[in-house]
């Protein structure tokens, strides 16, 4: 039997809807990284990624990235 539970998509949207909301956070994805589902969080500086405090959501791997300001074109 195994321990691993299903993330429901919902979960996930509610998820990436509390990483925007951590400050400096420009955008939000979902990825794969080495062959495993994780989310990459894109920040608009070096600073921001270091003050940063991120939630958790099991052992989903959160790749982060400095992206610069993302603003609407």
């Amino acid at each position: 039997m195994s321990s691993k539970r299903k993330t429901e998509p919902s979960e996930l949207s509610e998820f990436k809807r509390e990483l925007m909301r951590v400050n400096g956070v420009q955008a939000v994805g979902e990825s794969v990284s080495n062959g495993e589902f994780c989310f990459k969080v894109f920040f608009d500086s070096e600073q921001s990624l270091k003050d940063a405090v991120l939630p958790e959501l099991g052992k989903i791997p959160i790749v982060c990235a400095i992206s610069g300001s993302i603003e609407p074109q």
